[in-house]
Formats: C-alpha cells, structure tokens, sequence
C-alpha cells in the first residue's frame, strides 16, 4: 500500500509540477493575463491552476483523502477565496456557490466522513470553480482527462 501511495502522490506532483511551469509561462508572457483583487493583480495562470489542482483532489479522494486534504489546502485553498473575492464584484450569486461548495469541502476533511461523501463534494467544488474561473473570462480545467 506504501508504494501505491508514493505512486499516487507522486504522480500528482508530476503533474503539479507541469501545471506550475505553465502557470508561469503564462505569468511571463507579454500582456499576461490578470485579475485584479483589492487593488493587487492576480496571475490568470496561478488562478487556474489552483483550480486544476482540484482535478488531482478529485482523483485522490476515493483512495487517500489524506493527499487530497493536502493538495487542497497546499494548491487549491487560498485562491480559492481569491477567486471569490474577485467574482464578488460581478456575480455575488456565484462567489457565494463557490465559497458554500468549498466549505462542504472543508468540512469534510475536518470530520473524514466516507470517501463517497468527500468525492461528491470535490466534483460539486470543482465544477463551481470552473464556473467561477468562466465567470472571469479565465481558462476552467478540464479534469476528464485525468
């Protein structure tokens, strides 16, 4: 079981890897994309791939919700709320859907109900990011291919 979760997990820093290195391509090209927060400009890149990352919540879940409460709260949590915080402005609705699906989440985690539980709330997270990310004419993963 320890082999399939260094696997797992370094799997999912393989592809945490990727991601961070194309969030900073596209941080470092000419007329980044950005979202503007409290006055600071947000990385369109570094939004999306925290919201990427739930992808790889998502597929650990069903076997080791360890690894998914720390890719979470290490790659997705904080800007999260950044990205309700931004949607705020424009759609209060949907902040308020992201901000309620990320705290079933979190709930979740603190209380380590059955994986099923935990993974419905993940999609429901996911698929509320995607549209928040939308919302802000940014780019929503697509984690069927993982």
């Amino acid at each position: 079981m320890v082999g399939r979760v260094m696997t797992v997990q370094a799997r999912a820093w393989g592809r945490s890897a990727c991601l961070v290195v194309v969030a900073l391509a596209a941080c470092s090209s000419a007329g980044a994309r950005s979202v503007t927060v409290s006055g600071q400009r947000i990385p369109a890149g570094l939004l999306e791939t925290s919201v990427a990352a739930l992808c790889d919540v998502r597929t650990f879940t069903p076997t080791d919700l360890r690894a998914a409460k720390s890719t979470f709260y290490n790659q997705s949590h904080q800007n999260l709320h950044v990205i309700a915080q931004a949607l705020e402005i424009t759609d209060r609705g949907e902040a308020a859907r992201l901000l309620e699906a990320m705290q079933r989440v979190e709930a979740d985690f603190l209380a380590q109900p059955s994986p099923p539980a935990v993974t419905g709330h993940v999609q429901d997270l996911t698929r509320e990011a995607g549209i928040a990310l939308r919302r802000l004419s940014l780019l929503a993963p697509d984690c069927s291919s993982r």
